[in-house]
């Protein structure tokens, strides 16, 4: 599904975490305005950690990041 669905990352090897499953997924609109040459964007995306007590992260909520912004092209 890449980055038009949900993906899992299965092992935070980095971390030196074993068994631990970061869960990342995202949702996002795009208004083109064509007469301004512009576009206004608005997005969510929900990072989810399981069994994160390897690494000193159990018990760890999800994080929810919202973005916007606009682009004007000249």
């Amino acid at each position: 599904l890449g980055q038009f669905g949900p993906f899992e990352i299965t092992t935070l090897s980095a971390f030196g975490g074993s068994g631990d499953k970061l869960t990342h997924w995202g949702v996002g609109v795009v208004q083109h305005v064509d007469a301004a040459a512009m576009e206004f964007w608005l997005a969510y995306k929900n990072y989810s950690l399981v069994n994160g007590g390897d690494i000193g992260l159990a018990g760890a909520e999800d994080l929810h990041s919202i973005t916007a912004g606009t682009r004007i092209r000249f």
